[in-house]
């Protein structure tokens, strides 16, 4: 018999309108995403930052979402000169809702040098965010609570800390909030007015741990309003407690103990006698036979625990493929799936 199989599609529909910023319609964002991702290695070996998959979605989306929803119409994504996955993987945007348009980040350059060098190509009102940090969907509350502001330059915090988000007049371009690494707290600068969103949920990614923890914090759902994919949880005899966020082309034999809170990303495939509890496991990754993994991130190479430190490494590739394949033969019991 083979193996379990589940999956989901995820599909953005979002419906665009015009956003008054001063009685002024803006129509433009520009997200910058150009960080390397040093902090993030392994990870970020082979997947760019903004592609990372969190919570079932690569990075970028979540912020794509988050403008789309705040009817924002376009937005020039700025990506690093190394990043050549970004930009076929979001195409135009048509997808995610909005008009995508790109500028590559030279080396050194800052957010406020990088909006100044395109200048022209910017609007008199600029709506400018982070795209490779994780926040709850709130451009649309601080677009509206931003409107009644006289300032040149209107920048959203939570817990006082920069939301990387952040209003300003083109011609007047004080990017300084959106540097990476970010600067904490905030630098001066008498020309901003904050406006503090309160817990609307925020990291920065800047490490594996945090990486991990973004993850359970979204299952647990302290990011404002960030939707959790529509999923499927496996049969009871496979997870025994907590949710799955379950990509598409799952694969897992039927003997594996899984505890939640887990995500499976597409392609993912479990053997026989694995146990896992509070994993997340990256797309095309197989878990060998007999493995035992707790609290950890685990992709084709390795299983990395949420210190960053290596708690195994993956056996021969190939072998991993012949295992998979060998899985076909795992008794199964009937798919009874429910949603999250």
């Amino acid at each position: 018999m083979a193996p379990k199989s589940v999956g989901t599609t995820f599909a953005l529909n979002i419906c665009l309108t015009t956003i008054n910023f001063r009685g002024k319609t803006i129509v433009h964002a520009i997200v910058f995403a150009e960080r390397k991702g040093h902090e993030l290695l392994p990870l970020t070996n082979r997947t760019a930052v903004p592609l990372l998959p969190i919570l079932g979605k690569p990075l970028i989306v979540h912020t794509l979402e988050d403008l789309a929803n705040a009817n924002v119409r376009s937005a020039i994504v700025v990506l690093g000169s190394e990043d050549k996955q970004t930009k076929k993987v979001l195409g135009n945007g048509t997808t995610s809702g909005l008009h995508l348009s790109y500028a590559t980040a030279r080396p050194g350059e800052t957010p406020g040098h990088i909006a100044r060098r395109l200048g022209a190509e910017l609007p008199e009102k600029l709506l400018a965010v982070r795209g490779d940090v994780l926040r709850g969907q709130c451009t649309k509350s601080f677009l509206a609570a931003a409107g009644s502001v006289l300032a040149t330059q209107v920048v959203a915090t939570t817990g006082g800390r920069s939301a990387s988000l952040c209003l300003c007049r083109q011609q007047d371009l004080h990017l300084d909030v959106l540097d990476w690494p970010q600067q904490t707290p905030l630098p001066a600068d008498a020309n901003w007015r904050c406006i503090e969103l309160g817990r609307i949920g925020y990291s920065t990614l800047d490490s594996i741990t945090s990486y991990y923890l973004a993850h359970l914090d979204g299952m647990e759902r302290r990011f404002k309003d960030i939707e959790l994919p529509t999923s499927a949880m496996m049969q009871d005899q496979c997870l025994t407690s907590g949710i799955a966020i379950i990509g598409k082309g799952v694969e897992i034999a039927a003997d594996a103990t899984l505890h939640g809170p887990l995500v499976l990303g597409d392609g993912v495939t479990i053997g026989e006698g694995v146990f896992m509890h509070s994993c997340i496991v990256m797309p095309g990754t197989h878990i060998p036979d007999g493995q035992s993994i707790r609290n950890a991130i685990i992709n084709s190479d390795m299983a990395i625990g949420m210190d960053g430190k290596i708690i195994y490494r993956s056996p021969d590739r190939q072998a991993g493929k012949q295992n998979a394949v060998e899985m076909t033969n795992v008794r199964t019991r009937p798919q009874k799936a429910k949603a999250v």
